[in-house]
């Protein structure tokens, strides 16, 4: 209730008023997801910009086990290009949820980025070895396939994604 009466203050510019309601709610369920991204999305609306990690780890501390804050702090890093800390946050977002196919995502974008394809091409395979109808990792690894030039691998796996959803355009245009 807090969060929706933040969220109604913050749709009518009351950004002060908002961001109290988001931390009430925050006060009153630490790992409430909506309510922190709410927060953060004040913050950004302020230009509060080089607080929100220092906020994010924050909440971390109060909610450590919720997965979702560490990609959070991930995905706020990868806006700014502070790739080492985007990289530490989505590892320690695995080590609370092996199977958080998120962070394995954003890792294997990392990884190619900064020029470690065989370490994206294995991260993308656990993703799509566990959810075989996840069609964006599919088009990632053969995004990867292709970077690292197994073009025969690339055109397996956009094979695949066509034969899941044969009008899927990500693999149709390929």
């Amino acid at each position: 209730m807090l969060e929706r009466l933040g969220f109604v203050a913050l749709r009518q510019k009351q950004l002060v008023e908002a961001q109290n309601k988001f931390e009430e709610s925050l006060r009153a369920q630490p790992d409430y997801l909506p309510a922190m991204a709410d927060l953060i999305y004040a913050y950004s609306l302020q230009r509060r910009g080089d607080q929100i990690a220092a906020r994010i780890r924050q909440q971390i501390e109060r909610a450590p086990k919720q997965v979702e804050f560490y990609q959070m702090l991930g995905n706020f890093y990868l806006q700014k290009a502070d790739i080492k800390n985007a990289e530490q946050a989505f590892v320690d977002a695995l080590q609370l949820n092996k199977d958080d196919d998120a962070a394995y995502m954003q890792l294997a974008r990392i990884y190619s980025t900064t020029g470690r394809l065989p370490q994206a091409v294995e991260s993308i395979k656990g993703v799509v070895q566990r959810r075989s109808d996840y069609l964006p990792a599919y088009i990632l690894l053969g995004t990867l396939y292709e970077q690292s030039g197994a073009v025969s691998d690339a055109q397996a796996t956009y094979h695949k994604v066509l034969e899941k959803n044969p009008d899927y355009a990500p693999a149709l245009i390929t």
